[in-house]
């Protein structure tokens, strides 16, 4: 009857060092796909974006419009330039807060 019990013990040891290593596998996996398609959702986002200089109008969800030369894009902002008499001021725009943006060609 102990060897029974002692095989059986065993034969768990190795099932849960098993799942463990399949656990580890499949984190990692995860882990991966997940860091790949945020750089895949980035690029995408980044080859969309109009060029540094380019004249951009940016209307925004409570209907302003805010007008200048793009800057630059990040995943939070957008950052439009200004020009006012002799001043240059940037503008960061929230994303979330972006309905839609025109550029000039």
């Amino acid at each position: 009857m102990a060897e029974n019990s002692k095989s059986w013990f065993r034969m768990r040891w190795r099932t849960l060092f098993f799942l463990l290593v399949a656990l580890a596998v499949g984190w990692s996996a995860y882990s991966y796909w997940r860091e790949y398609s945020e750089l895949a959702a980035k690029r995408a986002r980044e080859s969309m974006a109009p060029v540094a200089g380019s004249k951009c109008e940016v209307e925004l969800s409570d209907k302003t419009t805010v007008s200048g030369t793009f800057v630059k894009l990040n995943d939070e902002w957008i950052v439009l330039s200004q020009s006012l008499g002799g001043d240059r001021t940037e503008s960061w725009i929230p994303r979330q807060h972006v309905l839609r943006m025109r550029v000039a060609r």
